[in-house]
């Protein structure tokens, strides 16, 4: 099992069925199956830590989706937060990539603020933002 870093889950008696799943869902590299409630996949934006889990089966992917600019350091866009979540900066560009509607994200002391738009960036220390690409 891959801890944490979950996006949503469906029921799946079949572990093969979780590809397809993930493959629907915005932002999803990585699924989980396990035998929990007669059949869940757990669908990820992020492989991490791995811990043992009776049952479980894994796969990752391939990437051939949107990805995130160049982070710009010190660099603020205010405003248009979808939503704001606890995250390492190394976490922000893939808690984007779940949204469709994200555009990209700023980061400061522990928050990814998730942006429909990046309008007007301004010099602020410790921010650390970047745009969504689609490659």
């Amino acid at each position: 099992d891959y801890f944490g870093h979950d996006i949503t889950s469906t029921k799946r008696a079949n572990y093969n069925d979780c590809c397809e799943d993930c493959d629907k869902t915005p932002g999803c590299v990585v699924y989980v199956w396990t035998p929990w409630e007669d059949g869940t996949c757990f669908l990820k934006y992020k492989a991490d830590k791995t811990r043992s889990y009776w049952g479980a089966k894994a796969a990752q992917l391939p990437h051939n989706g949107p990805t995130c600019d160049d982070q710009e350091q010190d660099v603020d866009y205010y405003g248009n937060d979808l939503v704001e979540l606890p995250g390492a900066v190394e976490d922000c560009c893939a808690l984007c990539l779940t949204r469709d509607e994200c555009q990209g994200y700023s980061w400061f002391n522990g928050v990814c603020s998730l942006k429909s738009t990046l309008e007007t960036a301004s010099k602020k220390y410790g921010v650390v933002s970047a745009a969504r690409s689609s490659n």
